[in-house]
């Protein structure tokens, strides 16, 4: 028997609903922290994500607004399965109509500890299947699917015998800013680069010099930050403009409002070095790309010759950790004339080093303050603060 096509619409655009913010391990205190400035306090959390309760109206905005984050997702059902089958049969009673049309484009994407699964790629495949049989049943038309993420993003989680199903709002991870065409090297992702300047307790005032800079990405975050600019608004597609419930003329608004939010007028100073012309390049490059190129004083020299502001602020270093011995006999050497820079140039600083390498670190030749800990990748990482008096 076929159902009416009843989509939720413009029902629910400013009802509450339950959505998971992710993010990358050991991010979830700077990712917190950030929410609950944004007035969405989450209720529950775990390793690598928290749950909060907002508007979809809501998650417009925050799509464009948090800067530690990698998804939103929509928790749209929570049921238990022990088995295939029974997933099978739950995912295909879901009222899908109710969030999508059948025209759309759907990929899936899943994550599962489940004993009967042992291919992730078997169970999207399942997940799948039981989503287009779904409309092939009620509306007989079977909706292109694949892995593209191009409109909407279904993810499912299995975890023993209990089942999340989530709508994506992001559609492609939050984790990329939009300005980074010239990554020169390893740099780090920049939402990982925003919650380390959030872990810093950087006060977007006073300076902020970030030595061997590499494609620039901590200083454009910084600017960001202290000039309260949201970095994805000029991104065209989001998970959210694919779901029923969109307001084209809501998202304008969302948009002109964050426009209007920027300010530039009083920034601190922001300072990136490199010795490497071409980290120079493409941090202005990347800046640029980013609206805050003039907000950021870049200059080609050593590290030990970066300009040190007089005011309290923050230095922050994130130095290569190498993986062969005869790299890390070289960097001993490197770390310890950071240790040397931060002593002669850097007193009344805050310094930091971010590393995945605690024995080079020791060369550093300072007492830590903290050991913070993050994942740059699979690298378990340390950030660590020095008091410079």
């Amino acid at each position: 028997m076929r159902i009416e096509y009843l989509p939720l619409g413009k029902n629910i655009l400013n009802q509450k609903e339950v959505f998971f913010v992710s993010c990358a391990p050991h991010v979830t205190p700077w990712l917190k922290q950030e929410l609950t400035a944004c007035n969405f306090p989450p209720f529950e959390e775990n390793y690598t994500g928290l749950f909060i309760k907002a508007t979809f109206q809501d998650v417009i905005l925050l799509n464009y607004k948090l800067l530690s984050a990698s998804r939103i997702l929509w928790l749209i059902d929570k049921f238990k399965s022990s088995d295939q089958k029974q997933l099978y049969k739950k995912l295909n009673n879901i009222r899908w109509s109710d969030y999508f049309s059948e025209k759309k484009y759907i990929t899936v994407t899943s994550q599962t500890n489940h004993p009967s699964i042992n291919n992730s790629m078997f169970l999207n495949q399942l997940c799948k299947d039981a989503i287009v049989d779904y409309y092939q049943k009620n509306f007989n038309i079977r909706p292109d699917s694949g892995p593209l993420r191009s409109e909407v993003v279904i993810h499912i989680h299995w975890q023993h015998d209990q089942v999340w199903v989530y709508l994506d709002t992001s559609g492609e991870q939050l984790n990329k800013h939009g300005y980074r065409q010239n990554p020169f090297k390893a740099p780090v992702q920049e939402n990982l680069a925003a919650a380390i300047i959030y872990a810093t307790g950087w006060d977007r005032k006073s300076s902020f010099i970030n030595p061997m800079c590499g494609s620039g990405t901590f200083a454009i975050e910084a600017a960001l930050m202290a000039g309260n600019s949201s970095p994805l608004l000029d991104r065209v597609n989001f998970g959210y403009m694919h779901l029923f419930n969109y307001d084209k003329k809501i998202q304008r608004q969302i948009k002109s409002r964050l426009e209007d939010e920027k300010d530039f007028t009083s920034m601190p100073a922001i300072i990136a070095t490199d010795n490497n012309g071409y980290a120079i390049k493409a941090t202005r490059e990347n800046s640029n790309r980013a609206g805050v190129e003039h907000y950021i004083d870049m200059e080609k020299c050593d590290f030990k010759e970066t300009k040190i502001p007089d005011d309290p602020g923050v230095v922050l270093v994130n130095p290569p950790y190498g993986e062969r011995l005869g790299e890390k006999e070289d960097l001993g050497a490197l770390y310890t004339s950071i240790g040397d820079f931060f002593k002669q140039k850097c007193k009344g600083k805050t310094g930091f080093i971010f590393t995945g390498d605690l024995a080079l670190a020791k060369k550093v030749g300072l007492r830590t303050a903290a050991r913070i800990p993050f994942f740059n990748g699979t690298i378990e990482c340390r950030l660590l603060k020095y008091d410079l008096y």
